[in-house]
């Protein structure tokens, strides 16, 4: 599987690692996972740890603009009903160039949007995502969770 996911920290951080071939249809089914999961909150915190050969070459802009509507419709904020503005923190390790290029550019579809306005930040390590989202202290294993 190219990614598991977990909730840590009394169920307030949303941790999702990924390994292998990083494909749209993974991350549309995560969110689907996602949607369905009563652990799932909106405005928690999020850190998403890719492995140094983790392939991302399928997300091009047009797939990353897809990933923040799904996201979008995952948290309802997109029904005309509740346009609240949408706040998180998602802390993005990286550890080639290619896979932080592709978080900024993803970053980088939530900046032209007025309402929703995340906090967005890449990392080289755990320890330093970690520590900007608040949660120094906390101890992580990243082979637990569950692996769709």
């Amino acid at each position: 599987m190219p990614y598991r996911y977990q909730f840590v920290d009394g169920n307030s951080l949303l941790v999702a690692h990924f390994a292998e071939t990083i494909a749209v249809g993974d991350l549309e089914a995560l969110t689907g996972l996602l949607k369905v999961d009563p652990r799932f909150v909106p405005e928690m915190d999020r850190l998403l740890v890719f492995d140094q050969h983790t392939d991302m070459s399928d997300l091009s802009p047009v797939a990353l603009a897809s990933i923040k509507s799904a996201i979008l419709r995952l948290e309802g904020s997109g029904r005309p009903d509740g346009n609240r503005a949408l706040k998180f923190r998602s802390a993005y390790v990286v550890a080639a160039e290619m896979q932080e290029i592709i978080a900024r550019l993803y970053a980088a579809t939530w900046q032209a949007d007025q309402l929703h306005r995340p906090q967005i930040q890449t990392f080289s390590t755990v320890t330093d995502a970690l520590a900007w989202l608040g949660r120094g202290d906390l101890k992580l294993d990243l082979s637990a969770g569950s692996c769709p």
